[in-house]
């Protein structure tokens, strides 16, 4: 749903433009005033629609806006069942969406150790991940599968078939 501050906002502006007489400042100044005493929020809001409506068709002087703001405000109306917050519309997914999101099932295909004794993993896709924890680490070959995981906290790589977890952080 439009914020209600950014309709007062386009009320103001419009209504207080130098194309709009005097007389009509001050009705449009007391139907602002009457919907802001409106109790019901749907009502309210309706309120300060059709008000925009009014006003802008009247500075406009044309159906087309009058029924781009109608279209608008059914618009509107329709997707109360979504979030939304600022005029950007939050997607609800579902736990298994949000998993898949933040894990990867890849291959680990090289990996070497630094001078320091910092291992890089290249994975399949040509990903380049650095370890940045200082857990100690030994492998036998660099052909395994492994899953890419983000915790919230950062980026950690478990290997298929071995416990713990190795925190990584992307370098290419």
């Amino acid at each position: 749903m439009r914020s209600i501050t950014t309709l007062l906002c386009l009320l103001f502006s419009v209504s207080f433009t130098a194309d709009i007489a005097a007389e009509n400042s001050d009705s449009i100044v007391a139907e602002l005033k009457h919907c802001a005493g409106i109790e019901n929020r749907e009502d309210r809001v309706e309120c300060y629609e059709s008000l925009g409506r009014r006003v802008t068709h009247a500075e406009q002087g044309s159906t087309a806006e009058v029924a781009s703001a109608t279209a608008s405000s059914a618009e509107v109306k329709s997707s109360n069942d979504k979030d939304t917050m600022g005029g950007y519309e939050f997607e609800t997914k579902s736990a298994a969406e949000q998993e898949a999101e933040q894990q990867m099932k890849t291959r680990v295909v090289l990996c070497q150790k630094d001078i320091d004794g910092i291992w890089y993993f290249k994975l399949e896709n040509g990903q380049v991940w650095k370890q940045v924890d200082r857990q100690r680490l030994a492998f036998q070959g660099c052909d395994f599968g492994a899953i890419v995981t983000n915790d919230g906290i950062g980026y950690i790589l478990r290997i298929d078939g071995r416990e713990g977890k190795i925190r990584i952080r992307r370098r290419k």
